[in-house]
């Protein structure tokens, strides 16, 4: 029989699985998503954000306003967002053009890792990122609790079957090693397929060129070009004067 003491302890339980549930029915319904950035040379970045999830996983959870709720909050963010429909699908479609700083601190996201590394040359700069995203880190750990453990099993069973998103960055200049998983034929668009139950990594190595050498090294070549230019023809009036001696010098013996 039921009492206060035991009703309180399973409610509790039975609570604890509420958001769980509620995020594997909204990731196992994810059709598809994308988000496409890219880079432009005023320092500039156009970012496009594209997700579709099921009605029905909508439905079981009362939550048929989620796109509009999301697409209300990408707003007060600054993008351009809006609630969209495909067939039996909801989602957002969102866009914003971007400022990057350079100077912004990455904020710290748990699971989220960022390396870069500069290597400078005497023309170019090679700059090396490295992100990793491990998703399982946002799973229930299996060892905490047999809830727990049944949780991140229901959530990576659901996530793996149906999960599926791209990440797509296209650059102003072509990029150098990578580990993209599609590479576009004039090689600055690279797309990332990524997953919910493992690690994703995102290698990517730049070549800047650093502009100042560059220009020193023009320069340099430039005058070098123009010192043998006036080289050249200073060389070449010297001979047509020599020439023109030398005839001068040999026609009064010919008359003679």
């Amino acid at each position: 029989m039921l009492n206060r003491k035991t009703v309180r302890p399973a409610v509790s339980r039975l609570l604890v699985w509420v958001p769980l549930i509620a995020l594997c029915l909204m990731l196992s319904a994810c059709a598809k998503g994308e988000l496409d950035v890219k880079i432009k040379t005023d320092g500039t970045a156009d970012i496009a954000l594209n997700a579709l999830v099921d009605d029905s996983a909508l439905d079981t959870l009362r939550q048929s306003d989620l796109p509009e709720k999301i697409a209300s909050g990408l707003r007060d963010q600054g993008f351009d967002a809006e609630a969209t429909r495909e067939g039996d699908q909801s989602g957002i479609r969102a866009s914003r053009n971007v400022k990057l700083d350079a100077d912004r601190k990455i904020p710290d996201i748990p699971g989220v890792t960022v390396e870069s590394s500069a290597d400078p040359g005497l023309f170019f700069t090679k700059r090396s990122f490295v992100v990793t995203a491990d998703s399982p880190d946002l799973i229930p750990n299996q060892s905490s609790s047999i809830s727990g453990y049944l949780g991140s099993l229901l959530l990576g069973g659901l996530v793996e079957k149906e999960f599926d998103f791209d990440f797509k960055l296209t650059l102003p200049i072509k990029p150098g090693e990578n580990n993209a998983d599609e590479v576009s034929a004039d090689g600055r668009t690279l797309t990332w397929h990524l997953a919910a139950t493992r690690e994703n990594r995102i290698e990517l190595a730049l070549n800047v060129p650093n502009i100042r050498n560059i220009v020193y090294a023009a320069s340099a070549v430039l005058l070098a070009a123009i010192a043998l230019i006036v080289f050249l023809i200073l060389r070449r009036k010297r001979k047509k004067k020599a020439s023109e001696k030398k005839a001068s010098a040999e026609l009064p013996t010919k008359q003679a």
